[in-house]
């Protein structure tokens, strides 16, 4: 991520294919499968759904010039390919009711059901008629499904943002800030919130002068309006 951050992304399924492979097993290593699981050691069970969580990333990075160049919906999947999606649909899902919850991971499992059932459907609900292998190739093998945009923003923008908010909280670095913030405004109520507030501010302030956005005038009274009504909060 880093070297990609300064010397530039890779192609898209590929950049995200490795962020995937790395990212994804650490959902089995870092959060347990139960609450009653082990808190002193990782169990052999999440140590082997790991290894199999980055084993369809891996299979798209080696085999990436392949699976651009195939052509969807004519090319077969072959059955390692069919494989690996499948195995990578059931880990995300499980991964996710493990970071985030049970609820996102079944509304994540309906939709991913109603590409193979919607077309029963009656009415408006009514979907289109996809085989299995089709749904799997959506997923798996483009950018339209698991590695569309929303991975795409992690593997590139959030991930170095993580990066660098680990590095300011291990070395010091966040405390020293906010030790700077409390010694100019720290007697005052919410005075580092005011310094980030007036900083922020600032900011909006000189785009808002831009003539390709608001004019001065309006740029003007957008700044002053809320950092007046700071300031006449600390007198309530």
């Amino acid at each position: 991520h880093l070297y990609t951050a300064s010397a530039g992304n890779y192609e898209a399924y590929l950049q995200r294919s490795i962020h995937l492979a790395f990212v994804l097993p650490l959902a089995f290593v870092l959060f347990p499968m139960t609450k009653g699981a082990p808190k002193d050691r990782v169990p052999v069970y999440d140590w082997v759904l790991a290894v199999l969580a980055a084993a369809p990333g891996v299979y798209s990075m080696v085999n990436y010039t392949a699976i651009t160049e195939r052509i969807q919906q004519i090319d077969p999947l072959t059955t390692a390919q069919l494989v690996l999606g499948s195995l990578l649909v059931l880990l995300l899902l499980e991964g996710t009711r493990r970071i985030v919850g049970l609820p996102l991971s079944l509304i994540a499992a309906l939709f991913a059901v109603y590409m193979l059932y919607g077309y029963k459907l009656p009415g408006l609900l009514q979907g289109f008629q996809f085989q299995y292998p089709e749904v799997i190739e959506q997923l798996y093998l483009t950018d339209e499904g698991i590695f569309a945009s929303p991975l795409g923003v992690s593997a590139t923008y959030v991930m170095i943002f993580l990066i660098f908010g680990a590095f300011l909280e291990k070395s010091g670095a966040g405390d020293w800030f906010m030790s700077v913030a409390q010694a100019f405004t720290g007697t005052t109520p919410g005075g580092p919130a005011q310094i980030a507030v007036s900083i922020a501010s600032t900011a909006i302030f000189t785009c808002f002068r831009s003539s390709k956005n608001y004019s001065q005038k309006n740029g003007q009274v957008s700044n002053a309006c809320p950092n007046c009504f700071r300031i006449l909060k600390q007198f309530q």
